[in-house]
């Protein structure tokens, strides 16, 4: 795989609750199935509000029961969301980042509520260059769906 760790940015809106959380649910376990193993995870909302806060600023050990618990929590989860993924992004970039961790990022969302994109883009990519520039602090992997 291209990363030991992961961490989840997941859109909770109420457009996502509404008409894709079942889709979402699904693609979070698919997701979980293509990295069998990880030395660690993490899930937060778009607001950068933790799954789990006691394991903010922390990587969740990967266990089966730990990824049991985190697909059923979802199913109920219903933190308050601005539906912008950018404050999760930066969440994950600014507390997860390590030169010797390889890290992959997924937003799952449905819409940009922002005014204009280009500033979040400009944002996001400036967050995750490295100190040397041309290298990525972090793979991220954008999931759409369907409002």
């Amino acid at each position: 795989m291209d990363s030991e760790y992961i961490i989840f940015v997941i859109d909770t809106s109420n457009s996502m609750q509404r008409g894709a959380w079942p889709l979402v649910q699904k693609k979070l376990q698919e997701a979980l199935e293509v990295y069998p193993e990880v030395k660690g995870m993490q899930v937060m909302n778009d607001d950068g509000i933790y799954m789990f806060s006691q394991y903010e600023g922390k990587w969740i050990p990967d266990t089966a029961g730990r990824r049991r618990i985190i697909l059923s929590t979802l199913g109920s989860w219903q933190p308050f969301s601005n539906s912008s993924p950018v404050e999760g992004i930066i969440e994950a970039i600014r507390g997860y980042h390590a030169a010797d961790k390889r890290i992959s990022l997924y937003v799952f969302g449905d819409e940009f509520s922002g005014t204009a994109i280009q500033p979040v883009l400009d944002e996001v990519d400036r967050m995750n260059r490295s100190t040397g520039g041309a290298e990525r602090r972090v793979r991220i992997h954008a999931v759409g769906f369907r409002p």
